[in-house]
């Protein structure tokens, strides 16, 4: 019985202890109660203290704990580049590490907390843009990952860092003496501020149509004139300043016309009431003078004056190239509307005539050429009778004639004496004679006079005979309407222009002492001069009863037939004046109104 109970108490004993081995078991082997056994029983769990730390829970980094038991889940290093957290300044990228190559990514990959670096990989050149022009200096640059905020720039096209406007694609400017659009070329065609040049192969100063834009004239490429409106550019004599060459069949002064002359507008100073014009050669000059009842010199208003400008014979083109005037400050004359001028070797000597109140005066002025000085010679008589027509001639001897004649009771009137006479009014012929003509005209070569009445229709010649001490006048023409007769002189020759209406047809004439010519004209001419060259050769001008003009011109010693050029100077004309150098160049004048002109050609 005893053996028997306690075997049964044994086996009892055994059961219950066994039982209570394995719960203490469990209890030990997962401490924390976690799920998860410990190590040390056969399980994961790394920490069977913490409930937290075991395989099932995540790493939480930098709390130097193993929170998974997992020696693949770091907790420093998450990025396992070799560099823990206190060294590595990410972490979470193998790529950056203190022992990392900086490259140009915006990122301080290296770990020196600098981003992108001077020395980076990937680095970009950038030029020096000192004009803040967008466009850099090739000469001048640096390496970097990143344009700079100021001073550089990506471009290194710039040719010029000086000035924020020279760069590719910008204006090329005169202005400057450098590359402006940084083309390689330096104030090229077409630059801003050019100036049109056109091609000049003659090298009168005056091109053809060819032109080009530039910065300066292109001497040796004959771009160099500043007009374009050559005619004949293989020839220097022809240009719009060129001198008309009479008798052939090229237009030298490109006017658009052969024979004709280039005008030029005359400065008036404003006169009103102006008679005139006359031309007079001397030298290497042309005078033309003109008398007005008013005019401006300067800012003082003037009256009753003669003006004279005067225009370089072999530089015409240059206009007027000096100008005096002599007026008064009374307003006391009224003017004839004729009058005339010749010049000395010392003296511009200007005749003029007029009623003052109740008298008429005939007057002289002698302008000294080199001071500009005025001595005044005038005669007067008590009558209103005015003068029609006033003519002023000189001879070789220095005589001065001066002739006036009028219609009606004005009667014919001759002055003469040398200028040293009629300034010290001394020696001074004066003869007076009733006769009535409203043309008059002295030929000191033959010693006679013209005379022309247009209200009886005569011509007469009239001299003076010196035993009787007397004028007397012979009668010629009758029927005939008279326009002008005028006469031009050399030292040896003469020759009379006569313009006049007879049995319906008007006609010019040009007689010398040995030849004559005639010319029918359309219209009738009212007024008409005429000048003589050094070899004989007559040139006229001639103004039409509607104000056209005419120049009619011929050798008539040779007995040539007067060729005659229609003029075109864009105005009706009232007076013409012409006049001939010694060398053949000829001047014409006209007057429209109280406007003057002038032009120039030369005689073949």
């Amino acid at each position: 019985m005893k053996t028997i109970g306690w075997v049964f108490a044994s086996v009892v004993l055994t059961s219950c202890v066994g039982g209570d081995i394995d719960e203490r078991t469990d209890r030990l082997s997962d401490v924390d109660q976690d799920g998860y056994v410990a190590i040390a029983y056969g399980g994961e769990d790394c920490d069977d203290q913490e409930q937290d730390i075991n395989p099932g829970e995540e790493e939480t980094p930098y709390d130097g704990i193993d929170n998974d038991c997992s020696e693949d889940t770091p907790d420093d290093d998450l990025d396992g580049d070799s560099f823990p957290l206190v060294n590595d300044c990410d972490d979470l990228d193998e790529t950056i590490h203190p022992s990392a190559t900086e490259v140009c990514d915006s990122v301080d990959n290296n770990c020196n907390d600098e981003i992108d670096e001077a020395g980076a990989e990937g680095e970009s050149t950038f030029y020096s843009d000192l004009d803040g022009d967008g466009f850099g200096d090739p000469e001048h640059s640096i390496l970097a990952c990143s344009l700079p905020k100021e001073g550089y720039s990506a471009d290194s096209t710039d040719c010029n860092d000086d000035d924020a406007l020279a760069f590719p694609g910008s204006t090329e400017r005169c202005s400057t003496a450098y590359d402006d659009n940084c083309d390689s070329e330096i104030n090229e065609e077409n630059a801003e501020g050019c100036t049109n040049y056109f091609f000049d192969r003659d090298g009168d100063g005056y091109g053809t149509e060819a032109m080009a834009c530039l910065c300066e004239p292109d001497i040796d490429g004959d771009m160099d004139a500043l007009e374009g409106t050559d005619c004949m550019d293989d020839n220097p004599d022809a240009s719009p300043e060129g001198i008309e060459f009479l008798g052939d069949s090229d237009d030298y002064d490109c006017d658009g016309g052969d024979d004709t002359f280039a005008f030029q507008v005359v400065d008036t100073r404003s006169s009103l009431s102006s008679y005139g014009p006359r031309i007079r050669a001397s030298g290497d000059s042309f005078y033309l003078a003109w008398i007005a009842e008013e005019f401006t010199e300067g800012t003082e208003l003037q009256y009753d004056g003669g003006l004279i400008a005067e225009y370089d014979a072999d530089d015409p083109g240059l206009g007027e190239m000096d100008f005096l005037s002599s007026g008064s400050d009374n307003n006391t004359l009224a003017f004839a509307e004729k009058f005339d001028f010749v010049v000395t070797e010392d003296y511009w000597v200007v005749a003029s005539g007029g009623i003052n109140g109740t008298e008429r005066n005939i007057r002289l002025d002698f302008i000294d050429r080199s001071n500009g000085t005025k001595d005044t010679y005038e005669e007067t008589l008590t009558t209103t009778a005015t003068w029609d027509d006033i003519q002023l001639t000189q001879t070789t001897s220095g005589v001065i004639t001066a002739v006036a004649c009028g219609l009606g009771d004005a009667g014919f009137q001759v002055i003469q004496s040398t200028v040293s006479g009629f300034i010290t009014a001394t020696s001074v012929y004066s003869g007076i004679e009733p006769w009535p003509n409203d043309f008059c005209e002295h030929n000191e070569i033959t010693h006679s006079y013209y005379l022309g009445a247009s209200d009886i229709q005569t011509i007469d010649y009239a001299a003076y005979s010196s035993s009787n001490q007397a004028f007397y006048h012979y009668h010629n023409y009758n029927g005939v309407e008279i326009g002008d007769i005028e006469v031009a002189r050399t030292a040896s020759n003469y020759v009379t222009g006569l313009a006049v209406t007879q049995s319906g047809k008007n006609y010019i004439y040009a007689t010398t002492s040995n030849a004559s010519a005639d010319k029918t004209m359309p219209l009738k001419v009212v007024d008409l001069d005429i000048a003589m060259t050094p070899n004989n050769g007559a040139a006229m001008c001639a103004v039409a009863s509607n104000g056209d003009l005419s120049l009619i011109y011929a050798y008539v010693e040779d007995n040539e037939s007067l060729e005659e050029v229609a003029m075109n100077p864009g105005v009706a004309v009232d007076e013409c004046a012409i006049a001939a150098t010694n060398d053949g160049r000829l001047a014409l004048a006209i007057r429209s109104g109280d406007s003057f002109m002038i032009g120039f050609a030369d005689y073949p």
